[in-house]
């Protein structure tokens, strides 16, 4: 089933049907039921990221173009984990994002290949809006949407409006309007709103529909996607989308292109999808296994090479720091010998560049000093 969401101006939209007469605590209650045998799903997921602009910078594509390869994992009491590898179109960039959510906090972990630049991990308050959403890395949150119904108490708290049915694919669907997060009634903001289709006749789950976002008269991005059924549990069905591409006009704060600025896709791994097979806590932690180059994706498998042939970072423990210090010390104490067997016809060495070497030998003397006192002292 592929559902198409076309782009149009909100003041010339055709006039909407009448409405279905699903109020939101039904629609609510339809949502939820359409996937309430589901305990947990798992599944790998890869796609594109790409800078479409005609006429762009040239180097956008190296800098904003990359491919990516995740690990996604959901529970129906609300966890999430997801691990993705990213590299980017100049062959040299290589990331590796890991996300959890849990009832209690979300953490979010990040490593880039290159050494010399220092792992991210930061703790926060529980939200599932913590998996992907562009903050770490991507995620397959535009095909799974159990996270997003999970949050919901009130669908009239955001603006949820009935617009009817409409024929999709030879389909009759239930089109609704929903904001993502809930906004004060007086607010006009429209970033957030975003168009579902279900079909309820076909007794499809939430997730086989598509949404569009609309700003204020211009469109701000569009979402193909395309679905299938999984059988699980004997003959139950769980209809997911199995891919998706998504096109955003944005060019600035407050102008749109009239062409995709940008083309994401993501699709799942179909052969890998597991549903109700009792996924283990130990799946809802952070990863950051050991890079070894030969095992995992093709994408984490680089990697770790990349990661590997990166130049490390300088030790910071005390014990190496002071060695560290110590050879530097007796390179300035060479360098000192050699001063006071130069002649003084070489002008080369200045009054000022032999201060400037007295400086820093009598700073390391200190800084050795300090070092050797405080592990002493402990």
């Amino acid at each position: 089933m592929l559902i198409s969401c076309l782009l149009e101006i909100l003041l010339c939209l055709p006039a909407q049907a009448p409405p279905a007469s699903v109020g939101p605590d039904q629609y609510l209650k339809i949502i939820r039921s359409s996937y309430a045998d589901v305990r947990d799903l798992s599944f790998v997921y890869e796609g594109t990221k790409k800078y479409v602009l005609p006429g762009g910078p040239a180097e956008f594509g190296d800098q904003r173009n990359y491919q990516f390869e995740g690990n996604y994992v959901w529970k129906s009491d609300g966890s999430a984990a997801n691990d993705v590898y990213m590299r980017w179109d100049n062959g040299k960039d290589f990331r590796h994002a890991s996300e959890v959510a849990l009832k209690d906090k979300s953490i979010r972990f990040e490593r880039p290949a290159e050494r010399t630049i220092p792992p991210m991990q930061r703790e926060g308050p529980p939200s599932p809006l913590a998996i992907g959403n562009g903050r770490v890395g991507p995620s397959p949150n535009e095909l799974i949407w159990f996270w997003f119904y999970q949050t919901i108490k009130d669908p009239a708290a955001h603006k949820y409006r009935d617009l009817g049915w409409e024929t999709i694919d030879g389909r009759r669907c239930l089109k609704v309007e929903l904001d993502i997060a809930p906004l004060p009634p007086e607010s006009k903001l429209t970033v957030s709103r975003y168009r579902f289709w279900l079909d309820l006749e076909g007794a499809r789950s939430p997730s086989a529909s598509t949404l569009c976002c609309f700003l204020p008269m211009s469109p701000r991005r569009s979402i193909q996607s395309s679905s299938r059924a999984f059988p699980f549990s004997g003959s139950k069905r769980l209809w997911l989308p199995v891919s998706a591409v998504e096109e955003t006009y944005l060019l600035t704060k407050d102008s749109y292109s009239k062409v995709p600025v940008h083309r994401n896709t993501v699709r799942i791994v179909q052969s890998s999808l597991r549903i109700n097979q009792s996924v283990p806590d130990s799946r809802f932690v952070v990863q950051d296994p050991k890079p070894d180059g030969k095992t995992g994706s093709v994408l984490r498998r680089a990697f770790d090479e990349a990661y590997i042939n990166s130049k490390p970072n300088l030790p910071s423990d005390p014990r190496s720091v002071e060695e560290r210090q110590a050879k530097e010390l007796e390179e300035a104490d060479r360098q000192s010998k050699m001063l006071e067997t130069t002649t003084p016809a070489q002008e080369f060495w200045t009054g000022t560049l032999l201060a400037q070497i007295g400086f820093f030998t009598v700073g390391t003397v200190l800084i050795v000093a300090t070092i050797v006192l405080l592990r002493r002292s402990r």
